[in-house]
Formats: C-alpha cells, structure tokens, sequence
C-alpha cells in the first residue's frame, strides 16, 4: 500500500507544487532555478528569457535575473525540453513567444500569470499532457479557451494529496499521518495510534470544526502522542488541550490544573458553553481558540496570563482576585464572586440577569451607550463609570437605562451634553443636562462645558449626587426656592465655583457636598439647615439679605409645546428651546400663541443630522451658542439683511437667501372659500395645491369643527400647521378633502 501511495506522490507533485502557491496547500514552493541555467538577452533594462540550460524538472523561473526584471519568454525558449514536468511562470512577465513550449512531451502543468497579455502561435503545441494554471478572467484563460487548451483555474487547482481513512481524513509527511478531519457526523471518536499502517503523530488545529455532532473525543489506549481526559483531547503528558467536542452539553468546563496550553481552535463552536474556568496555569492559548462559542465568559484571575488573552482578543470575561481560588461555587446567583466582567470597551456587573456598567475604558467623543453587552440588558450605569475620561465630548443615555448613579459623569473635561433616547421612560436631557423624566431631579451636569453660570429650573427638587463634580469651569449656580435636597459630592472639586446661595427651604446636604471647592463662600438663611450644614462642616459661608416682599417677583418663563418645538414665552416674546420633529426641512414660524418668535435657544437644533434645511424667520433676533452643532450637512434659509443671515455669515454656516415672509395677519372678516387638498406628515400639515400667496393665514375647517390655522412662509408649498392654534396634531384625514377658507 505505501508504494502503491508512494507512486501516486510522484504522479502529482508536479501539479501539488504549483497548486499550493494559491490554494494554500501544506508544501513548499520550489526556490526559483539558478539564473545561471537561463539564457537571456537584455532589452531596454529588462531581462528576455531565450533559452535553458538546466537539468530540473520543475522549473521557477526567476522574477529577476542579474538584476534585470524578467519580462518575456521568447520564441522557442524551452523548444522540445522533453525533461520538463512543470513551470512556474514569475508575475511580471507579460508575453509568451511562439512555439515557446512546443514538444515539450513531459510538460504536465504550466502556470499563467495575470500579467501575461500576449502569447505567440503554437506556444504550447504538441504537450499533449499540459494544464495550463489560469487565472479566471485573465488573458491566459481566454487564450486557453478559445484554442480549446486544457487548463485550470488556479483557486480550482488540487491540493496536496490526502487521504481517508474509517472516520479521518489525514495527510502523510515523513511516514506519519497527520489528521486533517473527522467525519462530520461522528458522535464519538478515537484517536488511533495508526491509520492505514502510518502512525497518527498530529491532529491539526480546527480538524473536529466541522463536526457539529461530536460530544466526546478518545484517545486509543496507549498512545503515544494523545490522552483523553473525560473526552476531552490533551497531549499525553496532559500539557496540552488540544480539542474540545463542540457539541459537548455541559454549560461548564473547568480546565484541568497543571494545563499549561491551549491549541488553536481548541473550543471552537463549542457554542453550549457558558463559563470555562482557566487556571493560572496557563501560558500560551493558540489563535482563535474559542472562535465562535456564542456568549462564552472565561473566568480567570487578575494577573493570569488569560486574563490578558481576553482582553487582547476582546473576549467575555470576568475576574477574580489574584488570591481568590476558581472554583465552581462562584457560579451561583450570577457570579456574586466575580468582581468585573470586561467586554469590549466596558467593564460591568451582572444582577439579575442585568448588566450594570460600572466602568467605560474608550476614548469616543460622541458615544451611544449600548442597550445591551453580551445579551444582557443594561439598566444602570454605575457612580464613577464615566468619570474623568477626557474624550466625551456627547454621551448618550439608551431607552433601557433606568438608573444613573452619582457621579458617573464626574470630571469629564471635555463633556458638554448629556442626551437621551426619547424612549426612556426615566430620564431626559434639557439643554444637554440630565433629568428624570418629571424634571424633578438633576442628574448630571455636563461638567466639559466652558459656561461660567448656570440656573437650575424652577420646579426641580433636589441636585443629584455628584450632580457638577468635576466641573473645572462653573462659577455660579442659582438653585431655585423649590429644590429641598443637595447630593452628597453634588459640587464637589469645582475650584472656581464662587457664588451660590442655597434657598433656607432646603431641608437634606449630603456628605462632602463642596469638598475641594478652594473658591467657594456659601450665601447661606439665618437659622436654615444649610446654615446649620456648613458650621458643623466649617464651611465658608455668609447670610444673605432677607428680600424684600414688597417688592414685585419676576413671573417664571414657561415651557410649552407648540407643535414640532419645545418653547418658552416670557415678556410676549417666544424662544425655541428644542425640535422634537422627524422632518429633514424645517421652518420656524414667525408667530407660536399669537407672539413673535424672537429668539432660538441654545443647542436647539444640535446633533441633528438628518436636518437638512432649517428656514428661520425675519422676526428672529437673538441665536444661542451650538444651536446647530453637530448638524452636519444643514443649509439655513435666512432673508438678506435679516440677523438670521448675520449670524450665518458670522459663523461660517452654509445659508441661502429666501423670503421667509412676515408674521402671520388676522384672519380676514369675509374669507373665500376653495377646496384643497391637505396631507398630514409629522405634526404638520401641507396642502397639495399651491397657495396664492406666501405669507397668508389659511383656515381648513375640520369634520369635528376644529379649527386648524396654517401659517406660510418662504416655501409657498410648506406651510406650519395648528389645530386650535396649540400646535396639536390631528389625527387622520390625510388625503382628505377639507374645506379651505382664505
């Protein structure tokens, strides 16, 4: 049998040599022949091959000779070379001249660059015997093609000869098989000592990846090179796992102490398991070692060498004291033992099946917090998680986050708002600040930004702890009467923090709520627990003046919804705080409740890429900081001369000049009417058929007997609806037919 095998080598070597070059075979590719067995004549700088001298069979020809770049083979080069088997053709070389290869009986196999354009006449006549090696689509394969050449396209070409065997496909080198594969449908195997009277010396990495079946791996009894340990493959010193059975059920493995190794592709699909334990043992782990294992975690300790592996390959794992014994009993109660599980650029905990975040190690400038980290959904993100990473500059708070703890955004020196997914049932972000969702409560102030002053909303109740730790800028905050809880570390290592008076109707200050505050004089009420706070805490602090209640208090400004915007009036003047539209065209009315809009709040339109145009009325005359930062791609539609167009220029924004048109008139007494189409997109509505004139009130009477004003401007074809005038959106009758008054 092994000279039958032996003849069957020599039959192919030839093609396997050739073959192996791109369909990554296991044998060497031969060295190019000796440029001295080459006759060649120099050109232009470039080396012609006109003749061979050599004796090999399998011929290289090299991409250079003498230092000429090899660049053509002429006519009749290799004319009648009766020793040849096969030819490998260097890339470079761009022609073939007539009858090159003619009567070469013995020529088996010739490979054809891609670079080759030109072959002469008959190059190849009378190899009876020849495949030409191809590439497809290349001037080689249409040649052979069209003169009916048998040949092969090189990603078809036969590898290395292998063989089978019972339940193994295995090749030979040096008289020792080494196993490539087992049977794909093998549910157990044995590892032999021989296969077909050849010693098994090897199992290749990944040979058991396509045996989705197989729950148990044996070695024969006595092998010399492989032991099975509860059917699981190691060397047969037990050094070395070698293989795992991928459709092994056990959730669990512990690797066996005194392991040292872990071969490639080892527990590749072994996709049932959840957990493996890695002992410290361990000090080499081979490539792709737990490919595809679906939400495996390796549990290891802090300082062992697969603790590094993990992090290195971004694998699931979780860590343990480097003190602490790994031991299945930490598995209970999702790893109440396991201090961190790293995944990717997050480090979490598990409770109940949630995953807490409790420490961000990238360096995103705008980051989406996942809603999940290995299947499982994040739901907090722990104190500190955030705190003093210097690249955040916008952070964004998923729907499945329903808890914040203090200070995780502590120290972030470049962070300068706080979003949230409109979907969150707790939180929300006004004006880049985090809330809960009743605006009672601040969260989180993003402490990268460089104002110097900030108010907290009448209506909030207390600041969160660590709520401004950290903020290097902050100078002043004004804390309205209705806030009665200050945080602990609230306003902690805010150095230049200076003005701040707390209302006497504060009735909780948590620990440390100032410390390292070096510039801070509290503005405190005679007799009030503040009072009481910062002298058993000796802090600076002064009393204030008691106001006086003659004198008249300011009406607080009140937020609204008008519409698509979030709004404010104060003084018969509206002031565009937000877009909670969809719509990539936006156009600010001139009027919202019958005032002028006079203003557009900071950031207002920020982060809102899928903006594309945004007309601004001439009534505007005051535009925020950032109010279109990070809306990339946005075009204003501003009126020449207008501060809208000012601004623009001013701050290098694309805009392009229109007529946005005046405030809205009052209604005419004796309107005429018309019928006109109207669909409804969004919160707004838009008739169909073009208006007489921009600038008009219209008045579409509804089937209910609502009354919907729609107000015109620079687009004759947009228009900004209201139902009643609250900017409330009308369910259904898109399409419909209304009865138009104008």
């Amino acid at each position: 049998m092994k000279q039958k095998r032996s003849r069957l080598l020599a039959a192919y070597l030839s093609m396997c040599l050739l073959a192996c070059l791109w369909a990554g075979g296991a044998m060497a590719v031969p060295e190019p022949s000796s440029e001295d067995d080459f006759l060649v004549v120099i050109e232009d700088g470039n080396a012609i091959i006109s003749g061979y001298t050599g004796e090999a069979a399998i011929v290289s020809i090299p991409p250079q000779i003498d230092g000429y770049p090899v660049v053509a083979i002429r006519d009749r080069a290799f004319y009648a070379w009766d020793r040849l088997t096969a030819v490998i053709i260097p890339d470079g070389v761009t022609a073939i001249g007539a009858y090159a290869f003619e009567d070469c009986a013995g020529l088996t196999a010739l490979t054809i660059p891609e670079s080759v354009v030109s072959i002469g006449d008959f190059a190849f006549a009378g190899c009876d015997n020849l495949t030409l090696l191809v590439m497809e689509g290349s001037y080689g394969a249409d040649y052979a093609t069209e003169r009916a050449l048998r040949h092969a396209f090189l990603a078809d070409a036969p590898k290395p000869l292998t063989f089978t065997s019972g339940a193994y496909t295995y090749t030979l080198a040096e008289g020792q098989a080494t196993i490539l594969q087992g049977n794909p449908d093998a549910i157990e195997l044995e590892i032999p000592t021989q296969l077909d009277g050849y010693p098994v010396a090897g199992v290749a990495a990944g040979a058991f990846l396509d045996c989705p079946n197989l729950g148990y791996i044996e070695a024969e009894e006595g092998h010399p090179v492989y032991a099975s340990v509860d059917g699981v493959l190691f060397d047969a010193n037990r050094r070395m796992l070698a293989a795992y059975p991928p459709s092994r059920r056990e959730e669990l493995y512990i690797i066996p102490e005194d392991t040292q190794r872990i071969d490639s592709h080892a527990f590749s699909g072994a996709s049932n398991l959840i957990v493996v334990i890695v002992p410290d043992s361990i000090v080499s782990i081979g490539e792709h070692a737990f490919a595809d294992c679906g939400n495996l975690i390796l549990l290891t300790s802090q300082n062992a060498y697969a603790a590094q592996y993990a992090q290195e390959n971004a694998l699931r794992h979780a860590l343990t004291a480097a003190d602490s014994p790994l031991t299945e009993d930490m598995l209970t109660d999702d790893f109440p033992e396991v201090s961190l599980i790293t995944s990717g650029e997050y480090v979490y905990a598990l409770a109940q099946g949630q995953a807490i975040i409790t420490q961000y190690t990238g360096d995103a400038t705008d980051l989406l917090i996942p809603q999940q980290l290995d299947g499982y959904p994040v739901t907090q993100i722990e104190g500190g998680a955030f705190a003093g990473n210097q690249s955040l500059i916008e952070a964004y708070i998923p729907q499945s986050v329903t808890a914040v703890n203090g200070g995780a955004f502590a120290s972030c020196g470049n962070l300068q708002r706080i979003n949230v997914q409109r979907e969150n049932p707790v939180f929300e972000s006004v004006d880049g600040v985090l809330f809960d969702a009743l605006h009672q409560t601040l969260v989180a102030y993003p402490t990268g930004r460089a104002a110097s002053a900030y108010t907290v909303p009448q209506g909030t109740q207390s600041i969160g702890p660590g709520a401004f730790a950290g903020c290097q800028a902050i100078e002043s905050v004004a804390i309205p009467d209705s806030v009665a809880l200050i945080g602990s570390y609230a306003f902690a290592w805010c150095p230049k923090l200076a003005d701040l008076t707390i209302p006497s109707g504060v009735t909780s200050v948590g620990a440390s709520a100032f410390d390292g505050c070096v510039s801070l004089t509290l503005t405190l009420f005679q007799n009030s627990y503040p009072a009481r706070y910062a002298q058993e805490n000796e802090l600076a602090y002064t009393y204030a003046i008691p106001p006086d209640a003659s004198a008249p208090v300011a009406e607080e400004p009140q937020f609204f919804i008008s519409g698509a915007f979030g709004c404010i009036e104060k003084d018969g003047q509206v002031t565009i705080l937000n877009y909670i539209g969809n719509e990539t065209e936006v156009i600010i009315p001139g009027q919202v409740e019958r005032y002028p809009v006079t203003a557009i709040g900071d950031r207002a339109f920020s982060s809102r890429p899928e903006i594309r145009t945004i007309a601004i009325p001439d009534s505007v005359i005051s535009i925020g900081e950032e109010v279109f930062y990070g809306s990339d791609g946005l075009t204003l539609l501003v009126t020449e001369g207008s501060f809208a167009a000012h601004y623009a220029r001013e701050n290098a924004l694309p805009h392009t000049f229109g007529e946005p048109g005046p405030m809205p008139e009052p209604e005419p007494e004796q309107p005429q009417r018309r019928e006109a189409q109207v669909r409804t997109s969004g919160v707004s509505l838009y008739l169909r058929s073009t208006p007489n004139s921009s600038g008009n009130n219209v008045v579409v009477s509804m089937p209910n007997g609502a009354t919907v004003w729609i107000e015109s401007y620079s687009d004759p074809w947009a228009w900004v609806v209201y139902i009643d005038r609250r900017g409330v959106q009308y369910e259904g009758y898109a399409y419909t037919k209304f009865l138009v008054l104008q």
